[in-house]
């Protein structure tokens, strides 16, 4: 910021008015003080939208990989719901073949 508010206040001095004398008035320096320090608010502020950009990103990358997860949990869970059922539905027909007597 240092360096910025520098060159402008070289800048501020080396520009001439109508009269050609360069100016030295505490305004015409204070413009381009308030302008330099915009300028690098500016820079800080993309900078700040830009590392937010890449965190919302990662985050929703993130949450697109949970989800993906959930799914496949779900569909094991599923898979292994109807697996539970048919060792079930197979048991209890063994129980009953062995309460019916056989010729």
């Amino acid at each position: 910021m240092a360096l910025k508010r520098n060159r402008v206040q070289t800048l501020g001095v080396r520009l001439r008015l109508g009269n050609g004398r360069p100016s030295f008035e505490p305004e015409f320096i204070s413009f381009f003080h308030i302008q330099a320090d915009l300028d690098v608010l500016r820079e800080n502020i993309e900078r700040i939208g830009t590392a937010g950009y890449r965190v919302v990103s990662q985050i929703d990358d993130a949450i697109a990989r949970i989800e993906d997860e959930v799914e496949k949990l779900d569909a094991t869970t599923k898979g292994q719901q109807n697996d539970i059922d048919h060792k079930k539905a197979d048991l209890n027909s063994l129980r009953r073949e062995k309460e019916i007597p056989q010729n």
